[in-house]
């Protein structure tokens, strides 16, 4: 699983682009370093590009994913928005089963409304993708 993480100075967020497949355990490391990231650049708000990605996780994987944020000490409070092509249905699954564990994520078909939820309405930041912070690939 490729990915990339880009702290932008003028952006209220972190943008995260992943591409390829997402499986649990190239999850799990992606998730230390997203982790790591906000920590360090003090975000509460997270941008996932997740156009160039297929999500390659079973049902009880998905509903996995929270807690192990939980045990990564992801703040649950994190602001989510997930820009997804395709396996909507299970990104969606993803959505209802984080809300359940009171994280905060949506998913969303385009950048223009992912941004205007996750800035509540602000000016959105321009995006330029690719990002060049960290970039790693598995």
């Amino acid at each position: 699983m490729r990915y990339s993480i880009d702290f932008k100075s003028n952006s209220d967020y972190l943008i995260v682009k992943i591409e390829d497949e997402i499986d649990l355990e190239s999850f799990k490391a992606f998730a230390i370093d997203v982790s790591g990231a906000l920590k360090k650049h003090h975000y509460s708000k997270v941008l996932y590009d997740l156009l160039s990605s297929s999500l390659k996780l079973n049902i009880v994987e998905i509903d996995e994913v929270p807690e192990l944020l939980s045990q990564l000490g992801i703040d649950p409070s994190i602001k989510r928005a997930m820009v997804v092509s395709d396996d909507f249905k299970k990104y969606n699954f993803f959505q209802t089963t984080s809300h359940n564990k009171r994280l905060n994520v949506k998913i969303f078909k385009n950048y223009s409304e992912a941004k205007k939820w996750l800035l509540n309405d602000e000016q959105p930041a321009s995006l330029d993708f690719p990002p060049t912070e960290i970039s790693k690939t598995e």
